[in-house]
């Protein structure tokens, strides 16, 4: 059986392959295993072999290597070739669920990186979701290289993160530069060289951090350090130690008089929010919708958005 991936460039084979093969090929390419498969697909194990195997005899290849169980190079380039096809097929369903679509409805995918997740976004999720109750939102954490490759491959439909995506394929809408503030007690002492700082190191146990300070050019003497950021502010309103975090996630005790801007570090820093999606790609009526929302609460500070990009 010839097994050059050229064959699959032939016009005439690829007209006769049902999309639902595809989607078959990508589970099974994704699992491995024809059982999970199977399951995942809900059609029995006999269906999925029997459509592989015609899948294989009208393009002529073999897809998958028996014995060791991975992808043939035919099978490599149909994985490439299959995932642009189902997304598409996907994207023009979305098409038509948006020209149907009077308010946003359906499920919202959004991933976040670093703090925006925990400060942004519950709070104008809550407002969009009591607003729109037949949304069904899908919310997850990424590092965001992961992010950015969820975005590409449609597992989340918006991103929140700190830095510009480094994905061409990606569009962003830039919102507000958010400084860093010294806070403590308002007993403390006013001057960061005499304080002990508080840092929260990890968001939730996990490997984004929350605390940005250079401690190889400006060091600084450290009292406590705590996984969870909540600890970390009840702790610095007990007048235990400073923190050095962006403004958005101190605003509110500011406001309340429990924290207080103590100095200016040494240095400045800010971090921008950025929300992303992928380029020339029609959002889901949710999506869109709660994009429209982010950028409402925004306004007065955000770049004009590109037209004809969502």
């Amino acid at each position: 059986m010839p097994t050059e991936p050229s064959d699959l460039l032939y016009p005439a084979l690829v007209e006769q392959l049902p999309v639902e093969w595809l989607r078959y090929f990508l589970v099974l390419a994704e699992t491995g295993h024809i059982g999970q498969a199977a399951s995942r697909l809900n059609i029995t194990q006999q269906a999925l072999s029997k459509a592989l195997q015609r899948m294989e005899q009208l393009l002529k290849v073999s897809l998958f290597d028996r014995k060791a169980r991975y992808l043939t190079a035919a099978g490599e380039l149909l994985r490439e070739r299959a995932l642009l096809i189902v997304q598409s097929y996907q994207e023009l369903g979305d098409a038509f669920a948006h020209l149907k679509s009077s308010e946003p409805a359906g499920e919202l995918k959004v991933a976040w990186a670093d703090f925006w997740g925990v400060h942004l976004l519950p709070e104008l999720l809550g407002e969009f979701c009591r607003a729109y109750p037949a949304v069904f939102p899908r919310v997850f954490m990424l590092p965001q290289d992961r992010l950015e490759q969820a975005l590409l491959q449609g597992t989340a439909d918006l991103g929140l993160m700190i830095s510009a995506p480094r994905e061409p394929k990606l569009a962003c809408l830039k919102g507000p530069n958010m400084p860093y503030l010294v806070v403590g007690h308002p007993a403390l002492a006013p001057d960061w060289q005499e304080l002990g700082f508080i840092v929260p190191g990890w968001l939730h146990g996990t490997s984004l951090g929350l605390d940005y300070w250079k401690d190889d050019l400006f060091p600084r003497r450290v009292v406590a350090e705590v996984d969870s950021l909540y600890t970390a502010l009840a702790l610095a309103e007990q007048g235990l130690g400073a923190l050095f975090l962006p403004e958005i996630v101190v605003s509110d005790r500011i406001r309340r008089g429990s924290l207080s801007v103590l100095d200016q570090a040494p240095f400045e820093l800010q971090h921008s929010l950025y929300l992303a999606w992928r380029q020339n790609k029609l959002l889901p009526p949710a999506a869109r919708g709660f994009y429209q929302h982010l950028a409402a609460w925004l306004q007065p500070l955000l770049y004009p958005l590109p037209q004809g990009t969502l």
